[in-house]
């Protein structure tokens, strides 16, 4: 079926512009093919599809090392920890691989005095540190830095979790495989918060579509 947006699809450009709509307005799947007329099933394959598009887009614009996306879904059923840095008015999120997640959550444990954290410098590039298992964000200040503790974190931060609070601390995300792309997926709507997030979508598949 020919669509300028999805290589080899199997829905038309207009179901795919319904999705890309709903989806902008953040309903979930079972909505959006209660509203498209699309079996569940599919629409979750083309939300995933979706998602992991915005999550390279994301990782491109990062100021941090590109992990693989299979290495960060792997939770093992812990609950992630992510860093956080303000760029102007933007946020930019990492997901810390499981690997490296349980160091970090001894060190933020052991430095938790209610003050900003004072961490090795492998982790002083992040402004702050939220830990999904206490639902807690941590501010940092790197060995050295002389930065007041009280603005470790900046009110652009603290805009971003009231932006993204609801998905990130009420939905049961914080166990699952796809944590990683929810994240992407809200940095992605917080930094461009002021622009038609349906066009700005529509263009970007238009421009490469969905293979």
């Amino acid at each position: 079926m020919k669509n300028k947006y999805v290589c080899r699809s199997k829905i038309s450009e207009n179901k795919f512009r319904k999705i890309i709509r709903y989806f902008a307005l953040d309903l979930d799947a079972q909505q959006i093919a209660a509203l498209t007329g699309l079996n569940r099933n599919t629409v979750n394959r083309y939300l995933i599809r979706i998602r992991e598009r915005i999550y390279t887009v994301c990782v491109h614009q990062s100021p941090f090392g590109q992990h693989p996306l299979a290495l960060l879904e792997t939770t093992n059923g812990k609950a992630p920890i992510f860093g956080l840095k303000e760029v102007g008015r933007q946020v930019r999120t990492d997901l810390i691989p499981v690997q490296s997640s349980a160091r970090l959550r001894q060190c933020l444990r052991n430095n938790g005095n209610g003050g900003a954290l004072c961490l090795p410098e492998r982790w002083a590039c992040y402004d702050g540190i939220v830990d999904m298992e206490s639902r807690r964000l941590y501010g940092l200040t790197a060995f050295g830095d002389e930065r007041d503790p009280g603005n470790a974190c900046g009110g652009v931060i603290e805009d971003f979790l009231g932006f993204t609070q609801q998905r990130m601390f009420k939905m049961p995300l914080a166990v699952t495989d796809r944590f990683g792309l929810h994240l992407k997926e809200c940095e992605f709507r917080f930094n461009h918060r002021d622009e038609d997030l349906y066009q700005l979508l529509l263009k970007m598949f238009r421009e490469k579509p969905l293979s």
